[in-house]
């Protein structure tokens, strides 16, 4: 009974923001109830299932509660456009920010993926949380760095240096793409 209005109040907000995003129509209220208070791992695994109908409201919830991974998938729901919901990329690009102050590094990628290639140009910003995902050996950032410096990109000289530092990092953290470009690179100095 203590939880009615918390429920009220959440399935009231979640109708709001699934109406403004045009999302698939569902009866969201069964679908909070039957999952109020999911803890965030259990939303992913609903994500991971494709379960995108119930795990998007829930992400939004908890974004709003401050999580700041239901913070990057929800924005990655809006950004992407491929789960079933209209593209919001000013909507996301809040999201982001969110998830990238929060300390999500996949946040703090897409958030500076967003301030360095979207609508929202912002060198500075992109840079900062580029370089903070980088600082926790998360292979996309370091693998986009890695570009920045042999492109000479947003205020970057081109550094051949920092280049290879930053895509053997990548590599060394997964990247295939990294892996690809690092096997040519040392094939070509040979």
């Amino acid at each position: 009974t203590k939880l009615r209005p918390q429920m009220d109040q959440l399935s009231t907000d979640i109708t709001i923001a699934v109406a403004k995003h045009d999302f698939v129509k569902t009866n969201y209220r069964d679908v909070i109830q039957s999952s109020f208070m999911l803890p965030i791992d259990q939303v992913i695994s609903l994500h991971e299932q494709q379960q995108f109908k119930e795990a998007f409201p829930l992400f939004l919830h908890l974004a709003q509660k401050g999580d700041s991974q239901a913070s990057y998938y929800a924005g990655l729901y809006l950004y992407e456009a491929s789960y079933g919901i209209e593209r919001d990329e000013i909507e996301a690009l809040q999201l982001f920010q969110k998830s990238a102050v929060g300390g999500d590094v996949r946040g703090r990628y897409m958030y500076a993926n967003a301030c360095l290639y979207g609508s929202y140009y912002s060198r500075r910003e992109g840079l900062r949380y580029l370089k903070k995902s980088a600082d926790k050996n998360y292979a996309d950032s370091l693998y986009m760095l890695s570009q920045i410096y042999l492109n000479g990109e947003h205020g970057c000289e081109i550094d051949n240096d920092k280049y290879e530092e930053y895509l053997t990092k990548a590599s060394n953290n997964g990247s295939e793409k990294a892996q690809r470009e690092l096997a040519i690179l040392k094939k070509d100095k040979t």
